[in-house]
């Protein structure tokens, strides 16, 4: 019986932790999304291929162990015998590392294999990135969600107070009827954001790689949007009421300009705190740029190596022979920017009817060149264009770091604007609260000139105020993303 109920406890136990919620934080969602996302995976796939390719490239780089065998027979028309003779022989031979260039195939399937790095940085950036984005966009809605709420508590108790009036003749019926729609199209508003958060949460689970192996409805996402952003909060700072200067004998006025240390605005995760430090941070983290760095380097190597066509080609060969007819050798070959050293060991394991010299610890040596004295213009072509192809990826270079320059420089000042609007709307929102208060004040003093219809002109106002501030808190939080984005650089917490 103690079993019985034992394991019922234990039955219900593992019950309530399927049916608890999933919560999901900013940091789960980043770390699953960057081990789950299906471009990610795409991407570790594609570096696996290339790996196999480089493998299959380089298996003639590996010992290569063959058996020789020939069989010859002579025999002569009038002759009744015959001679035959017969061999067998063990051969081990290994390609040596070369100790200058690459042959063609090596180097592509190298190259391909590195690209393929470069392009999962690019990917990890991405998912990323556009992870966060969406989380904040997540939170943004559901913070939307939560001031609508409020808001629309205060038209349904506008609405119940204007029909308390109207129903002892008060009120007239039109001013209720715009209170209820006020209501409804508030209701109608944040009915809309929450379907929003539906989709949002399914646009978070899919980047992260796992909408199809959890029910979205079990899932919650957790976090607040102060917790991750420092928005600029509005202060009457001397730095910006001190709009007058003197120049010579007279004194001009001029308007603040907002700056990012007068707003106090903290950049997320990274330790950057000017615009200079961004570009420097993108320069040496762009995968872009270091992709194409790195194509820069090896072109360089290219026409260095496309030089040693004007050297003549050349080739030796070093053997030894045992007492046994065992051979050792060892072949040094040059053609074009190409290096080869193959060692050759030949074992005879068999051989009968072929009469061999005999010979006793016996070494041979053998040399030759060609030298090119005319090929038609050939090698002075291939080095004009290895150089015409370094000068062409060095431009590509400069260019890319003047767009990633120009485009950070962008929105970096697109960070400053939008930090600065989003400070305006606070302090707007704040005033505009603060005129609404006064007129629900002076109704219920009974204000002489102060009416419900003043109350509306006002609600609307603030209702337009918000979603001002709404809209300009969006912005900002995509301008910091976006920003950050272009310098990619992924926090290790």
């Amino acid at each position: 019986m103690k079993k019985i109920l034992i394991g019922f406890i234990g039955v219900m136990f593992l019950t309530s932790l399927q049916a608890r919620a999933l919560e999901l934080t900013l940091k789960d969602c980043l770390d699953t999304g960057l081990k789950n996302n299906r471009d990610v995976l795409k991407t570790k796939q594609t570096i696996q291929q290339l790996r196999g390719a480089l493998i299959t490239d380089r298996a003639e780089k590996l010992p290569n162990i063959s058996l020789l065998g020939t069989h010859d027979e002579n025999k002569l028309l009038d002759a009744l015998d015959s001679d035959s003779a017969e061999s067998l022989t063990l051969r081990l031979q290994q390609d040596l590392y070369p100790f200058w260039g690459l042959p063609r195939s090596t180097y592509l399937a190298r190259k391909n294999l590195r690209n393929a790095y470069f392009d999962l940085a690019q990917s990890r950036i991405n998912v990323y990135y556009d992870l966060r984005k969406s989380f904040m966009a997540y939170l943004l809605t559901r913070s939307e969600v939560k001031d609508r709420e409020i808001l629309l508590k205060e038209y349904i108790d506008r609405y119940n107070r204007l029909k308390e009036r109207y129903d002892a003749g008060k009120e007239r019926d039109i001013d209720v009827w715009e209170a209820y729609q006020d209501v409804l199209n508030e209701r109608y508003a944040i009915n809309s954001n929450i379907r929003s958060l539906v989709n949002q949460k399914e646009d978070i689970l899919d980047k992260m790689g796992i909408l199809e192996k959890v029910n979205p409805n079990e899932v919650d996402i957790v976090g607040e949007l102060e917790e991750l952003y420092e928005l600029p909060v509005p202060s009457l700072d001397v730095r910006i009421l001190d709009t007058k200067r003197t120049e010579g004998d007279t004194t001009k006025t001029f308007f603040p300009i907002f700056t990012l240390d007068s707003l106090e605005v903290r950049f997320s995760e990274l330790p950057i705190d000017s615009l200079e430090a961004y570009i420097e941070i993108a320069i040496n983290n762009l995968p872009e740029i270091a992709r194409i760095t790195a194509d820069v380097k090896e072109q360089r190597k290219e026409l260095l190596d496309s030089h040693w066509n004007y050297f003549p080609d050349i080739y030796t060969n070093y053997s030894y022979n045992t007492d046994d007819n065992d051979r050792l050798s060892v072949n040094l070959s040059k053609s074009g920017d190409l290096w080869k050293t193959i060692l050759t060991a030949d074992r005879i394991v068999k051989n009968t009817g072929n009469k061999i010299p005999k010979t006793t610890n016996q070494w041979e040596v053998s040399a030759g060149f060609t030298f090119p004295i005319f090929d038609g213009l050939l090698d002075y072509g291939t080095v004009k264009q290895e150089r015409a192809s370094l000068n062409k990826i060095q431009l590509d270079l400069e260019n890319k770091i003047n767009n990633v320059t120009i485009s950070i420089v962008k929105q970096f000042n697109t960070l400053v604007e939008t930090a600065e609007q989003l400070l305006i709307q606070r302090q707007q929102l704040e005033i505009q609260r603060k005129r609404l208060d006064t007129v629900d004040e002076f109704i219920e003093l009974g204000f002489p000139g102060i009416d419900f219809e003043d109350r509306l002109r006002e609600q609307r106002n603030y209702v337009n105020t918000q979603r001002s501030f709404f809209s300009a808190r969006q912005n900002f939080v995509y301008a910091m993303e976006n920003l950050n984005k272009l310098t990619g650089v992924i926090p290790e917490n």
